[in-house]
């Protein structure tokens, strides 16, 4: 029998949760809608282990731990015991899990610390962290864990959770990214059977928490809260008010992750009091959008002729 525990409302005071984001590279085009919403979750503590410069639009609540990548690479080796020469910054998704591990005197003072992404926009998240005293973990997806935001209770079990990984040091040692801190790429066999019915090609996170939890060693709640696709006719606002779909459906946050690589998605610029997430509106005049799929911004009179283009074909399309 699972103890997993439904989310079901807000925590009166919740607690600091220090959210560890180790960041190399350069800021995406998204990353100020980013930090505009952390405003509105000032217990969630970003903590950004980077060599690049602290934007002056951040809040006073994420915090900057300024270190090169090369010097991080030979920490990280050290204290797990891996060759981290070939490490990339992308590969440190897989090492998310070991997080309260490496960067224990960041999280020694909290009760709970996450691992998590940038390519989000947070809500109230406050409204969905009910039960979070009662467990041990929180996902905000139902069927594995959510690498976008992860909650974890300090604790030296869950800390060192990461080493029930089977292989954990020859996965971390391989260079290439293998989803160990989610799914092992399994998102689709997990959207259509139970846990126990798939063959993971090798092991990760997920299924250890889940197999830890059977066994009565911790509690979790496991439970969809966000939101991470968008069709062409949908639409996400955010706002202070959280963050609302067009059917003023609201989620703990909206995860970019497919939509960030898609040219047609836009985003309001970051100088509106609210921000809208959507599909490039084809019926209409240009947009006043930045264009995810680029760090760059394109020129309006670009927009123009894109647009242009893509509207001629469309009326093409629609004649045959």
């Amino acid at each position: 029998m699972s103890d997993s525990i439904k989310v079901v409302q807000s925590v009166e005071t919740p607690p600091s949760i220090a959210v560890i984001i180790p960041y190399y590279g350069q800021w995406p085009a998204y990353f100020n809608h980013f930090l505009r919403s952390c405003f509105a979750n000032p217990w969630l503590h970003y903590h950004f282990i980077t060599d690049l410069k602290r934007p002056k639009e951040a809040p006073h609540h994420c915090f900057w731990h300024y270190e090169t990548f090369e010097n991080l690479k030979r920490r990280v080796g050290s204290k797990l015991g891996i060759n981290t020469s070939g490490l990339t910054p992308y590969k440190l998704c897989d090492f998310k899990p070991t997080y309260g591990f490496l960067f224990s005197e960041i999280i020694e003072k909290y009760n709970w610390w996450a691992f998590g992404d940038i390519d989000v926009v947070l809500g109230n998240t406050n409204k969905f962290l009910g039960g979070l005293n009662q467990v041990d973990v929180l996902s905000f997806r139902e069927e594995w864990v959510s690498g976008s935001l992860m909650i974890i209770k300090n604790t030296k079990l869950n800390n060192f959770l990461y080493r029930q990984i089977d292989n954990w040091h020859d996965l971390l040692s391989e260079t290439t990214h293998l989803g160990i801190d989610e799914t092992s790429f399994c998102y689709d066999e997990l959207r259509l059977k139970s846990i126990n019915e798939v063959e993971f090609p090798y092991d990760n996170f997920t299924r250890v928490i889940r197999d830890f939890e059977r066994r009565g060693k911790m509690k979790s709640i496991f439970e969809t809260r966000i939101k991470e696709y968008l069709h062409p006719n949908e639409s996400i606002t955010a706002s202070q008010r959280g963050v609302i779909d067009h059917e003023n459906k609201e989620y703990a946050y909206y995860h970019l992750v497919n939509e960030k690589k898609n040219y047609f998605f836009q985003i309001d610029p970051i100088s509106h009091d609210q921000f809208k997430f959507q599909y490039f509106d084809f019926g209409g005049g240009v947009p006043r959008t930045i264009n995810l799929a680029s760090t760059r911004r394109k020129s309006l009179k670009k927009k123009r002729w894109f647009h242009h283009i893509i509207l001629r074909l469309k009326q093409k399309w629609e004649k045959l």
